[in-house]
């Protein structure tokens, strides 16, 4: 299991939510088996990312329903594989919001939620280059 969030559990290969969704047999066997930090454990302790939303010029009024939608979204998605989180939300002194994930699959996920839910919105999408897997997705608010 994972010792810096002994709910999840590694069972044939796949993380599993919880330790409580397996059976008194596979508890045992994981109670044999070495402690480990997870994967989104171990980069969320050191800071890194695959995913990095940037959401710009969001007016206050939409502030409260897109930080909805995004641990929504985070919640669901970790629901599904415990080693897809968002790591961070945070706002840069510019005013934006910054988003960091674990995947960057769930950083496009986000940035299409928040087109689907606000008309008024932009993306610019970037990729790094090999070896690094990280995406960079900007989403801007046009004022209607």
């Amino acid at each position: 299991y994972c010792l810096r969030n002994k709910a999840f559990a590694c069972f044939k290969k796949r993380w599993h939510r919880s330790i409580h969704e397996l059976n008194t047999h596979v508890k045992s066997i994981l109670q044999v088996n070495k402690k480990v930090i997870c994967r989104a454990c171990k980069m969320t302790q050191d800071h890194l990312f695959e995913g990095e939303l940037f959401i710009e010029e969001c007016s206050e009024r939409h502030e409260e329903e897109l930080l909805r939608l995004i641990h929504n979204v985070g919640k669901r998605a970790q629901e599904m594989d415990p080693q897809h989180r968002i790591i961070n939300i945070g706002k840069t002194d510019q005013g934006a919001y910054r988003v960091t994930t674990t995947e960057n699959q769930l950083a496009d996920r986000l940035a299409k939620k928040i087109k689907a839910a606000f008309n008024t919105v932009g993306i610019h999408l970037s990729h790094s280059k090999e070896p690094y897997k990280v995406d960079r997705i900007h989403v801007t608010f046009h004022s209607q």
